[in-house]
């Protein structure tokens, strides 16, 4: 079952990059998946329905590998309306009250990486987080958990997140990490300042802008 899984990755690949990074990509993947015996993978995909062909692929391999891993579907949108369109009181009290009305929930979502990230189990645990650029829904969830447990500030994970692609974030992914940053302000009365920095603004970084 995993060497068909690596069948389908890489006529997929070979499709989008052409024959000669097939068996490059071919190695990388075998050493991936060899590493799965050993270890018990988490995967959660913030991909939406309208992704479901690469979903499937990973839906299907772990229903046939029960044993390597766990496949999970966290669908991120992140966040139509900027939380600084708002007056200090209402924008606060959105915040306070994220996780209930936010359809990425990232308050609950990354308190629950960070318990499984500390379970006691007896096969080591990877937690393997992706989307389809590794930059905005994913740098979203990332950047939320680089905030709330590693300390960063807004413009440190802010800056990790638009040097994944050498782009910038899309800007509802950034408004959905801006929104947690006030919910870490008001709700976890965390020292953070949740304004996206001038200097990225004015370094070409058009698409975040507001």
């Amino acid at each position: 079952m995993a060497e068909e899984y690596l069948n389908k990755i890489s006529k997929k690949s070979k499709n989008e990059h052409g024959r000669n990074n097939e068996a490059g990509f071919r190695d990388r993947w075998r050493k991936q998946l060899s590493a799965l015996l050993t270890t018990f993978v988490n995967l959660y995909s913030y991909l939406n329905p309208f992704e479901f062909t690469d979903e499937d692929v990973e839906l299907q391999f772990f229903k046939g590998n029960p044993s390597l891993g766990k496949y999970y579907n966290w669908i991120i949108v992140g966040d139509v309306v900027d939380p600084d369109w708002f007056s200090e009181a209402i924008r606060k009290e959105m915040a306070v009250y994220l996780n209930d009305w936010q359809l990425d929930h990232l308050p609950e979502r990354v308190d629950l990486l960070r318990k499984l990230l500390h379970s006691n189990l007896s096969l080591p645990n990877v937690i393997y987080t992706h989307c389809e650029a590794g930059t905005d829904r994913t740098g979203e969830v990332s950047g939320a958990y680089y905030m709330r447990y590693l300390n960063m500030t807004f413009e440190q994970a802010l800056s990790i997140d638009n040097h994944v692609q050498n782009r910038s974030i899309a800007k509802m992914s950034l408004r959905g990490l801006k929104w947690y940053c006030y919910y870490l302000q008001y709700d976890k009365d965390y020292n953070v300042n949740c304004t996206v920095p001038s200097y990225i603004l004015s370094a070409g970084f058009n698409s975040i802008k507001t």
